[in-house]
């Protein structure tokens, strides 16, 4: 039951964050103009990291079905997470309402509270596959494998 709700929470997460990912880096000049919507990236930032980051969801989104590279997947995602929600939070407290661009236009649009409760929820997920017990069989196996008799 514990794997199989790793294996549900896992590709939930990697979908997410595969599809974000891909839908930025197919278009980063449109996630760039979407980050430079807010008065707190300039320009000098905002080209290089619209470039970087959708690379680094994919590549993180892979990376969560390596078993040597998992964990280290699980604590970027964590930290992703957690500075995507900061900013959201911030340009909301300022009043400053625009599209995350989180899957670049591929699905519509949410306000900062439904992106900001999306978040949270993908943060619960890699939290939870963190938990004791959880840990302990770090790769979960796609099929079944027969043990000799």
């Amino acid at each position: 039951m514990k794997n199989a709700l790793r294996l549900a929470l896992r590709l939930i997460v990697s979908g997410a964050f595969l599809l974000s990912g891909i839908s930025k880096a197919a278009d980063p000049f449109a996630f760039a103009a979407t980050l430079l919507q807010t008065p707190f990236l300039p320009l000098q930032a905002a080209i290089p990291f619209a470039f970087f980051i959708p690379w680094l969801e994919i590549f993180t989104a892979i990376a969560l079905w390596i078993p040597p590279l998992a964990a280290a997947a699980r604590g970027m995602l964590l930290a992703l997470l957690g500075i995507f929600s900061a900013y959201l939070a911030v340009l909301w407290a300022a009043g400053i309402v625009i599209p995350c661009g989180c899957f670049g236009g591929l699905l519509p649009e949410t306000g900062p509270g439904i992106s900001l409760i999306r978040n949270a929820l993908l943060a619960a997920s890699v939290w939870f596959s963190l938990q004791p017990g959880f840990r302990k069989t770090e790769e979960i196996p796609l099929h079944k494998s027969k043990s000799p008799k």
